[in-house]
């Protein structure tokens, strides 16, 4: 029986953690880092997508790691390129006429 808690779900995950650039429990970089650990297999999906993937620990984390896992803070969402949410209407300058 392994005391490591499960690794947290894929959708939970940023870029880096789920790409294993990351430690999957406090999001350091991994990438200058020596004796980092496999954290075992983060699984999820989406609709019927199996997003299972295996994620690494940081070497402080994989010695403890944490009993309640940080969570990436979420960025403000912005809108798609080109929609009304991301760009500003500018006002006519033909009065309307096309």
């Amino acid at each position: 029986m392994s005391t490591h808690p499960e690794p947290p779900p894929t959708t939970e995950l940023n870029y880096a953690q789920y790409s294993g650039h990351a430690c999957c429990w406090c999001g350091k970089s991994l990438l200058d880092v020596t004796g980092v650990k496999s954290a075992g297999i983060s699984r999820g999906s989406s609709g019927v997508h199996v997003l299972d993937i295996e994620v690494y620990a940081c070497p402080d984390c994989a010695a403890a790691p944490p009993q309640t896992p940080a969570r990436p803070v979420p960025r403000a969402q912005s809108g798609r390129a080109g929609s009304i949410a991301s760009t500003q209407r500018r006002p006519s300058t033909t009065g309307g006429i096309t």
